[in-house]
């Protein structure tokens, strides 16, 4: 009976929390918002099944960092992931009244999925302890020159973060420069490798492929910028999302199973990296102090 309560709490807190899962921010590919005005409204509007629910924003965001960051990271970290999720969030919605959760890049559990993930003996301390840290950060975004930042993240950069001057080909984000996360090289997802044979790669690509793919031009920390398979040219980003690599920082070669991939780093190594982020928190580091040195030259504000 207990459990059945239990259940109904759920389901209820679900219709309110609304189920839903999209991928994580800026994976698959390096895709900027327009910036936009600040939404003046701490709720948000969201449809799903055509049914159109609010949700307050502060509530929505524990449901971002269950998705995005593990619980298991240092506190300030994920504090400084709470105003990364704020940012983002309100730099999308703008001035608007009600948004699609379809439009945002984000991550997202209900509390259903919570429980299914950490498991009920976790679920409560863990909620309580995001909601918490969701308050204490509460209204907190990140702004340069007055307006709000593309808060870019990733898992684990290569020692590294990058430069998005270089990675994107534009000025207009001076705040992401790259900069040293060293600790990031002893996770255990530093480097990771994968063989994949020539009719494997032919069938992710839907083309015969007999060649090893040539790397046309990379950064200078590795990353893949051009890359041609057969007679076809293709970006880094798009090639390691068809072949679900952690990163584009790579290095292929010929072996006797098909092309031997290695790759340094998960994500696009723009912005924060989190675990150089929780190695951070472990050393003492406040949030704001974190956010301040992946993000340089920006201001925290109380919107």
């Amino acid at each position: 009976m207990k459990h059945f309560y239990k259940n109904i709490i759920l389901i209820l807190a679900t219709i309110v929390l609304l189920p839903y899962v999209i991928t994580t921010i800026f994976e698959g590919g390096i895709n900027f918002a327009k910036e936009e005005p600040i939404l003046d409204s701490k709720k948000v509007m969201v449809y799903d099944n055509n049914v159109e629910l609010e949700l307050d924003m502060e509530q929505y965001i524990i449901g971002v960092l269950a998705s995005s960051i593990p619980v298991t990271y240092e506190k300030e970290a994920i504090k400084a992931q709470s105003v990364i999720a704020r940012t983002s969030i309100v730099k999308k919605i703008g001035g608007r009244k009600s948004i699609n959760t379809s439009e945002l890049n984000l991550g997202y559990m209900n509390i259903l999925q919570m429980e299914e993930y950490w498991g009920y003996d976790k679920f409560y301390d863990n909620y309580n302890m995001l909601q918490a840290i969701v308050a204490d950060t509460k209204g907190e975004v990140m702004k340069y020159d007055g307006e709000l930042i593309e808060a870019a993240f990733h898992a684990v950069s290569i020692g590294t973060t990058r430069d998005a001057k270089r990675a994107l080909n534009s000025d207009k984000y001076p705040y992401l420069q790259s900069i040293p996360s060293t600790k990031d090289v002893e996770s255990e997802e530093y480097i990771t490798s994968s063989t994949f044979s020539f009719q494997k790669m032919s069938d992710l690509f839907q083309k015969n492929i007999t060649t090893l793919p040539q790397v046309l031009s990379s950064d200078e920390l590795g990353y893949v910028e051009k890359i041609k398979i057969n007679d076809e040219v293709i970006s880094g980003e798009q090639f390691r999302k068809i072949l679900s690599l952690n990163s584009s920082c790579f290095e292929m070669k010929l072996d006797s199973d098909g092309a031997k991939i290695t790759v340094k780093g998960k994500g696009h190594g723009l912005g924060l990296s989190q675990y150089g982020a929780n190695i951070m928190a472990k050393e003492g580091k406040k949030y704001k102090e974190i956010l301040n040195y992946y993000y340089q030259n920006i201001d925290i504000v109380n919107e």
